[in-house]
């Protein structure tokens, strides 16, 4: 019989080391080999294929496989071998998936209050205290960053689907945790929900940096949340250092139709109110996106600072590509750019990789078109674009 054993963590490291080794095996005839070692701070996001290994892989951290192939150590602790296995709720890890898993008979509070009696002692703090091994957030302060003062007495069954995720976010951030685990917390949300709660998330994570896991299939939500990306490949870990590296990885290793595209980070300029602007400056070039950017309180933690990085996203099917700058036509955006790279990304359409003021950029043309413009590495250019959106700030 396996020992069961309570994890704990020493205080006061920069982030949390996991050793993963073995294999993990199904009766369905699914295999996994895992081969991991990586020290995990800040937000890291973990994209790959369906089936390639994301959710096992975070299962193996947080307890829900109990496998004796598997060796898991973290921070030079074992949880788990073919002698030790620290179960779940003895982890110091705190998990939100795809599915909220509210107790329905509760209320929002009665929720909540459900998890602060479990751990009272950590729940006695007035404040995040970071000297502790294992710490959790406030209960008022979950209340008031979550927006949740008007749910509090309704039933978890009448809840809208946003305001259920936002609910099963807040009771993982009541459970004592040294790391946090998300398993697509967003997926079933419609766009409207994942628009309300991914800044929620992305706020909580930069203010608290508690090292998060955050698996998901969504590159803005990678984008907007992630410091960090592991690309998952049949049990292999690889780390992508850039936002960058990323969105063309997004291409060869997901669905064509993934919404893919590149980050520019800019800095603010100008809002011209009378026409609803806001003017970001790119190097010697300006980005225009509709609304005033300072009063999106979801952008900037301060509207009022200036000096704050903005990143904004740009869809690769977004961006058409033509020999000179187009007059007479109703596109802000027409930036300058250099043919870095192209490659076929269907028998039908072509990738390019683009140098945008130094900074890279994704277009998706037809192969028609690329082949009608002669279109060619090195060669200048103009991206005409189409949408632009935010993405995160860079704090």
């Amino acid at each position: 019989m396996l020992e069961q054993a309570q994890a704990s963590f020493l205080p006061g490291l920069p982030g949390v080391e996991i050793s993963l080794q073995g294999k993990l095996k199904r009766a369905s005839g699914f295999s996994l080999s895992l081969n991991l070692k990586e020290t995990i701070s800040g937000v890291t996001a973990i994209i790959g294929h369906s089936g390639s290994g994301k959710t096992s892989l975070t299962r193996c951290i947080a307890g829900f496989e109990k496998n004796t192939d598997l060796h898991l150590s973290v921070d030079g602790e074992v949880w788990q071998n073919s002698s030790i296995f620290v179960p779940p709720e003895n982890r110091p890890i705190s998990t939100v998936f795809q599915e909220a898993r509210l107790f329905p008979h509760l209320t929002v509070m009665e929720n909540l209050k459900f998890v602060t009696r479990r751990f009272p002692t950590a729940h006695k703090i007035e404040a995040l205290d970071h000297s502790l091994q294992n710490f959790c957030l406030p209960l008022e302060e979950v209340i008031e960053s979550l927006s949740l003062d008007y749910l509090l007495s309704r039933s978890s069954n009448e809840l809208s689907g946003g305001e259920t995720q936002r609910v099963a976010l807040a009771r993982a951030l009541l459970r004592p945790a040294r790391l946090w685990i998300f398993d697509e917390p967003l997926a079933s949300l419609d766009a409207q929900a994942r628009t309300e709660i991914a800044p929620y998330i992305q706020m909580l994570c930069k203010r608290h940096a508690i090292p998060v896991l955050y698996v998901t299939h969504n590159l803005q939500e990678v984008l907007q949340i992630a410091d960090n990306a592991w690309l998952m490949d049949a049990g292999n870990l690889k780390s992508l250092g850039s936002d960058s590296e990323l969105t063309r990885q997004f291409p060869s290793h997901l669905a064509v139709d993934e919404d893919i595209g590149g980050v520019l980070e800019c800095a603010w300029k100008a809002y011209h109110a009378d026409y609803g602007l806001s003017e970001l400056a790119l190097s010697t070039a300006s980005v225009f996106l509709p609304g005033d950017v300072l009063q999106n309180t979801q952008v900037l933690d301060n509207p009022h600072d200036t000096n704050s990085k903005i990143k904004v996203f740009i869809p690769a099917r977004d961006v058409s590509l033509s020999l000179a700058k187009v007059a007479d036509v109703s596109l802000l955006n027409q930036l300058p750019v250099k043919i870095l790279a192209v490659e076929t990304d269907t028998p039908h359409t072509r990738l390019f990789t683009l140098d945008c003021q130094g900074q890279k950029m994704l277009s998706r043309i037809t192969a028609y078109s690329a082949s009608q413009l002669n279109l060619e590495i090195g060669q200048t250019v103009f991206a005409l674009i189409k949408t632009v959106s935010l993405a995160a700030p860079d704090k």
